[in-house]
């Protein structure tokens, strides 16, 4: 079966990440896949693993040749399925050749939609009125169906399938050491709640005497966090910045409990990744965190509107739950018996037909 993906970009994000998992996990098909905002870090990667990618770039939107000659590869791609990623791409997919079943992949929650862009929030309300066109709109998270049909989707073609992982990726190794590491892995944006975090660290730090560290992995993160210039210097020496990770995999292991302090989530990768890799979270009540973490052993969701109040007792709760393998082999199978990539592939696989 022929499928084209036409997606907003290749960054560093979760919708292209799971566009890779779910390519790599149908080798059955032949896939292209088109970026409407040029390249990123998922091009080479898509082309090592033999898929073919056509990219159009910023200056190809002022030159109508350029779309004639994308029109074209696509047409003699001859797709059966075509499936867009994100919202711009709903929109550009309307204009490229159809396929026996179209679909649209919606990777984003409306539960804080005014920290969208301006741009963003009418495209969102654009897509809505075009909702009832693709056979599916497919959601990765309950409550992010759930907003979008309040915000006007259409209701009849909705589907919910969540996000998958490849599981002989993450290992357990049952981490065991005294100094507790708290890790976050998000690029810098006001919508992942970097400043909050920090400042609760240094609350916890402060008033529990605990001896711990807070790894932050992410783009942005050494020129966007600026709060961490006023901060004393022996909190300072216990916040480590890493910059952006290709593989989290095989750093997340390292640290004893994932924190996120997210304003607003879909269906959050990183937690799945980091129940995984055995990690006890913590996660604002946000898109389906909760559902993730549906037990005690597993974590635990905070208010993100009372983030505050509530960090710190979770972060002293946390302890209780580190440092201890069978808890650890229990999150990693949890993940694993309900989100393995195969089962997610397989769900797509019902839509394509």
């Amino acid at each position: 079966m022929k499928v084209l993906h036409v997606i907003t970009g290749l960054g560093s994000g979760g919708a292209e990440n799971m566009l890779f998992k779910l390519i790599a996990s149908q080798q059955e098909n032949e896939h292209l896949v088109v970026s409407i905002n040029g390249k990123g870090a998922y091009y080479k990667k898509l082309l090592d693993v033999g898929v073919k990618v056509l990219v159009y770039e910023k200056k190809d939107y002022i030159n109508p040749f350029s779309f004639v000659k994308l029109y074209s590869s696509v047409r003699q791609f001859a797709p059966e399925v075509v499936m867009s990623w994100m919202y711009h791409s709903f929109i550009f997919s309307l204009l490229l050749p159809k396929g026996k079943v179209n679909i649209w992949n919606v990777r984003h929650s409306l539960s804080d939609i005014k920290k969208d862009k301006y741009i963003t929030r009418m495209v969102i309300r654009i897509c809505s009125l075009l909702s009832f066109i693709p056979d599916k709109v497919c959601f990765n998270s309950k409550n992010s169906l759930n907003l979008h049909h309040e915000y006007g989707f259409n209701r009849d073609n909705s589907e919910f399938i969540p996000n998958g992982f490849s599981i002989d990726k993450f290992p357990v190794f049952g981490y065991d050491n005294q100094t507790i590491k708290f890790v976050n892995f998000s690029r810098f944006h006001p919508v992942k709640g970097h400043e909050r975090l920090v400042k609760s660290f240094e609350r916890f730090i402060r008033l529990s005497g605990v001896d711990a560290e807070l790894h932050l992995y992410g783009s942005g993160i050494h020129q966007g966090l600026t709060l961490l210039q006023s901060m004393p210097l022996q909190i300072r020496d216990r916040i480590f910045i890493h910059g952006h990770s290709e593989c989290p995999e095989k750093v997340m292991f390292e640290h004893h409990v994932y924190i996120s302090s997210s304003f607003n989530e879909a269906f959050p990768n990183v937690i799945g990744e980091a129940l995984l890799s055995g990690l006890y979270v913590i996660a604002t009540d946000v898109g389906d965190s909760a559902e993730i973490i549906s037990d005690p052993i597993l974590g635990t969701t905070i208010s993100s509107i009372n983030f505050d109040n509530e960090i710190y007792d979770a972060m002293c709760t946390s302890l209780n739950y580190v440092n201890d393998t069978r808890m650890s082999k229990y999150r990693h199978e949890n993940v694993a018996n309900k989100y393995s990539i195969e089962k997610v592939s397989k769900n797509y696989s019902e839509i394509y037909k």
